[in-house]
């Protein structure tokens, strides 16, 4: 009955996609046409809300989301952030194939009354910030409250609340920035929405790490999939004879934003949007590379590393928000951990901050962004753990909060035992 059930949402889930597709086709022009007095109205009269609509746009972006995975990093198990990290990068790769697919106008594009105030140069149409945030928000709310069994209904109800609202005001932001019409940002946003009802509500994800490294390939041969597939797109879909009117977009841009940089500018940024997936296979490997390397494939100090659990019972909760065990340690210590983690960060992003946008496509792209990300995630997930310890920063350091003083002496009771389970039998 409920395979059933669950059969007929999934039907219903991709009729509600097609049926939003047809709309979004129907009423684009209309919303597009409507939003650009709008937006000149917003900026005229509002203009005192602009550091205020910037600082929310800030947390659609790949900044912001990336400051929030290494705070997820520093107080979670190492399944949270990994999920987050491919919520972003597959939110940012569906958003660069619709915009090579649509190839819609930004407004001040258009419409020189309009002030661009947060510089963009891609195409419009999805909105990728409204995208991103909305799919990353409400997941990262599934994740740490609505999962949480220690918050009650109402206190999970107003954070709810409150994570649409914050949702909203970044979404707002994008249009009155002058970045977006009406009709980009309500779309992307419902995309986001079906991508995170998808996951969590159709899907239902309740997958362990251990599922992960024991299907690495299978995950690697996917991501690969994907980016040829979104290469297929891009070339299918892009129209490099429209010259002119490309001219005439990156006129717009050069006039509004005078040397933005070419990488994000129209076909280039999704291009780059499709092959910044690539990240993940980094990511994943670096989950793999500590299993089989760091731990020689013993699976119960490496499960007693990242989340200090051994026995069956623990061993299912991998997935369990509350079981953040690695990093358990006090307030001041997470605090030192954090900065720690940011300077590693900091260093690895060197080539970011020296390699000039003024260089060819393909050196920005490879050099300046997408190897200093491989790096990055591939430390994150491999070496990370091993230079906070040196650094006596991670929980066999004894820097547990008191109140875990129950579970530091059945830990250390754990400790004792070092038979290897096998999980993969179970």
């Amino acid at each position: 009955m409920e395979i059933e059930e669950n059969n007929l949402n999934k039907k219903i889930f991709i009729l509600i996609i097609i049926i939003t597709f047809l709309i979004e086709f129907l009423v684009r022009e209309n919303l597009f046409s409507i939003s650009i007095p709008i937006i000149i109205f917003l900026q005229r009269n509002f203009y005192y809300f602009y550091p205020i609509e910037l600082f929310f746009s800030l947390f659609g972006m790949e900044k912001g989301i990336f400051l929030i995975l290494i705070i997820s990093y520093n107080i979670s198990n190492i399944l949270i952030p990994l999920i987050l990290l491919s919520i972003s990068l597959i939110s940012i790769y569906i958003g660069g194939i619709l915009k090579i697919i649509y190839q819609n106008e930004r407004p001040f594009f258009i419409n020189s009354e309009i002030k661009v105030l947060n510089c963009e140069g891609g195409f419009g149409n999805p909105s990728n910030h409204s995208l991103l945030s909305t799919f990353f928000y409400l997941s990262l709310y599934e994740i740490y409250v609505n999962k949480n069994e220690k918050i009650n209904e109402k206190q999970k109800n107003l954070i709810y609340f409150l994570t649409i609202i914050f949702i909203f005001s970044i979404v707002f932001s994008r249009m009155f920035l002058g970045v977006h019409t009406l009709n980009q940002i309500l779309f992307g946003s419902l995309i986001g929405f079906f991508l995170y009802f998808f996951m969590f509500k159709i899907y239902k994800f309740n997958q362990n790490v251990l599922f992960i490294i024991y299907n690495f390939k299978q995950i690697v041969f996917v991501i690969i999939f994907l980016i040829i597939f979104g290469f297929f797109n891009y070339y299918f879909f892009f129209n490099f004879d429209n010259k002119i009117l490309y001219e005439k977009y990156n006129f717009m841009i050069e006039k509004n934003c005078p040397n933005f940089p070419i990488i994000k500018r129209l076909e280039n940024e999704s291009f780059y949007c499709i092959f910044v997936l690539s990240v993940l296979i980094f990511a994943v490997f670096g989950i793999y590379y500590e299993y089989y390397y760091i731990f020689s494939a013993n699976v119960s100090k490496f499960i007693k590393y990242n989340f200090n659990n051994e026995n069956e019972n623990e061993i299912n909760l991998l997935n369990n928000n509350v079981n953040n065990r690695w990093n358990k340690t006090n307030f001041n210590v997470s605090i030192k951990r954090f900065f720690v983690i940011l300077i590693v960060c900091g260093i690895l992003l060197i080539p970011y901050f020296f390699i000039s946008y003024d260089n060819n496509f393909f050196v920005v792209l490879v050099f300046k962004t997408l190897i200093p990300l491989y790096v990055i995630v591939f430390v994150l997930f491999s070496y990370m753990k091993k230079i906070t310890g040196y650094f006596n920063l991670n929980n066999n350091s004894n820097n547990f909060d008191n109140e875990d003083d129950e579970y530091k002496n059945n830990l250390k009771l754990n400790n004792n035992n070092d038979d290897v389970i096998n999980i993969q039998n179970k």
